[in-house]
């Protein structure tokens, strides 16, 4: 079962292995499931209670931390300084902050052309619901965003609709 659980927690809600028809309930797994696994399916269940509107994240790819917009958030400020890893960022570029450039400059600037450069020579694949790139290092087509979007990496839509053979 921990295993079981553990290869589908990012899935948030885990279908019972038995019936298939229902879904496990995170509480009753509490005694079976080692810590780590436990507390990442806690996160991500409260990460999936947040409307998707509401969510952006840090764009430090060693920090990526959650943080909700609270309805005027972005439209006021675009720069933001993370809670979790204290730099500054574009909440509107979703970038690290470009001081004095405005963003609409930002993105039709040579970095943003640059940044797709690399990402079309890497062959990264943006995430069709927050735009981050994203960069597959192995396994199969079907990826989960940090934002928890399920997209194919191939084609960009959802893996249950795409017709990818690779």
């Amino acid at each position: 079962m921990v295993r079981y659980v553990s290869s589908q927690v990012h899935r948030v809600k885990i279908p019972c292995p038995i019936c298939m028809d229902c879904y496990l309930n995170v509480e009753d797994c509490r005694n079976i499931l080692p810590n780590k696994i436990f507390d990442l399916w806690e996160k991500l269940l409260c990460e999936a209670a947040i409307p998707e509107a509401d969510k952006f994240y840090c764009p430090f790819k060693d920090c990526s931390a959650l943080m909700i917009d609270d309805g005027e958030c972005r439209k006021l400020a675009r720069k933001f300084k993370c809670p979790h890893c204290d730099r500054m960022f574009c909440a509107q570029c979703k970038v690290a902050w470009h001081h004095g450039i405005r963003c609409k400059g930002f993105q039709g600037s040579n970095g943003d052309v640059m940044m797709m450069g690399l990402a079309k020579e890497k062959s990264w694949q943006r995430c069709p619901n927050c735009k981050l790139y994203v960069e597959k290092n192995g396994g199969c087509k079907s990826m989960y965003c940090r934002c928890g979007e399920n997209f194919c990496y191939i084609c960009g839509i959802n893996p249950k609709k795409c017709s990818c053979t690779t």
